[in-house]
This record gives C-alpha cells, structure tokens and sequence, in this order.
C-alpha cells in the first residue's frame, strides 16, 4: 500500500470512529503479534467484563506490532439502567486481561475526542498494523446515532423494581441532560 492509499485508509477509520461516543480508551499488551490470537483473546476478555459488570460493550480498534505488540482499543457500553463503562472500575477489566495474558493493560476514560485520532493515525504505520473486527454492530450503530442526532434514539423507560431510590432514569449521555 502506498503513502496516499495508507493515509486515507487511516483517516477514514479515524472518521469510523469519530463518529461514537466512546468511554474507554485501553492499551493491552499482547505476547503475540497474531491477529487471530489477539482477536480470540478480546474475545474471552469482553466475555469476562460483560458477565462481571453485567453490560453490553461495543469496541473498535487497531492491532500495532510497533514498537511491540498491542492493541489500542476504543470501547462503548450500555446496560438496562443506563449504566456505561464510567460507572464501572476499570482496574476490574484491566485485571481481567492480565489474568488471560498474564500481559499489562491500561484503561482510560475517554474525556476528549483525541483518542480516536491517536488511535488511527499514530498507531497504524503501514504493514505493522491491522484493524480489530468491531464487535456489536448493532450497539456501534445506536451509539453512532446518539452522537450524530440525539433526536433518533428514543430514550428507554428504564425502571428496576429493586431499587427504590432509582425509579426513573435517564440515557447517562450529557445529550439528554441538556
């Protein structure tokens, strides 16, 4: 691939992921630079975090061998109250790929819109990289719209009997606060 095609390879998956509302940014350090390894790896790890925070995550990201080999990977999520991935304690799910890959991973939450640039354009030179197959497409695309125009998703009742204090809720997206 040449230089042109290179960058706007990664200019139009920088906007892919300009276009959602992420919470996490995490970097995890791999063993291997195998794409199938790493993807089965996330795998099993989204698998963890899902069933220990009980949320639906979606994620998009890059597999960089550069300067070792790691992911670098954007992460979204939602539960049934409104719960996203800034209410959970993300040392749990850092944790949790340390315990499969016996590997660092460090999360962080997502303030600003830099770390989709950061990802896409600092963390995909050409032939070191690849991209991770997004997971939750369906998740990846109501978070897509809640950016885009707030107005298109319908905020859910969101009601648990088991919670006195928090009858009603709202989408936690400052969207809807305002």
């Amino acid at each position: 691939m040449d230089y042109k095609a290179s960058e706007n390879y990664r200019n139009g998956f920088k906007d892919f992921l300009n276009t959602i509302e992420w919470e996490w940014f995490c970097t995890m350090n791999l063993e291997s630079p195998d794409l199938v390894s790493a993807e089965k790896l996330l795998k099993k790890w989204r698998i963890r975090v899902c069933l220990r925070e009980h949320v639906q995550v979606c994620y998009a990201g890059v597999c960089n061998l550069v300067p070792h080999p790691h992911i670098h990977l954007l992460m979204a999520s939602t539960d049934r109250y409104g719960r996203t991935l800034a209410d959970i304690e993300k040392s749990r799910a850092e944790d949790a790929w340390f315990g499969l890959t016996e590997r660092k991973a460090v999360i962080r939450y997502v303030y600003d819109q830099g770390a989709d640039g950061y990802a896409a354009l600092r963390n995909m030179p050409v032939g070191k990289s690849e991209i991770i197959t997004p997971y939750n497409k369906t998740l990846l695309e109501k978070e897509r719209m809640i950016k885009v125009d707030p107005s298109l998703v319908k905020p859910q009742s969101i009601w648990n009997p088991h919670e006195n204090d928090n009858i009603m809720q709202t989408l936690r997206r400052e969207h809807f606060l305002k």
